[in-house]
């Protein structure tokens, strides 16, 4: 067939059993009613096989794209919660820290309200 493609030219109204069996060139194509159907056949094949290497070729592609959102994902999830646990460790040092500063003031007062007391009670005696 040297890669030409098989159709059929039907009748005037487009409708109906094909009027004659043409290959691209536009010259009839004398072959049995049976050979002209397998060589169509095997084109339709041919076709449908390309087809479906192109599908399993854009499904490979998408799972991989699939498989690696899934992972990014997966990793930002994780990342953000290590920040979140970073902040909550980095406002409860600083709660600590404040909560200690006040009783470092607290301390403080108390230590010079009780010299105040003993320096006056060394001035009473």
């Amino acid at each position: 067939m040297n890669g030409r493609r098989l159709y059929y030219e039907y009748g005037p109204s487009g409708y109906g059993r094909p009027m004659l069996l043409k290959d691209s060139t536009g010259e009839p194509y004398h072959v049995s009613f049976a050979e002209a159907g397998l060589d169509i056949l095997d084109q339709i094949r041919s076709a449908a096989r390309e087809g479906f290497a192109t599908l399993g070729a854009l499904h490979t592609s998408i799972s991989t794209q699939l498989d690696f959102t899934y992972d990014h994902h997966a990793r930002m999830e994780k990342g953000i919660g290590r920040l979140v646990d970073a902040d909550m460790n980095e406002d409860s040092a600083r709660m600590k820290a404040a909560e200690m500063k006040t009783q470092l003031a607290t301390m403080a007062l108390q230590i010079a309200n009780a010299d105040h007391r003993n320096i006056l009670q060394l001035f009473r005696n």
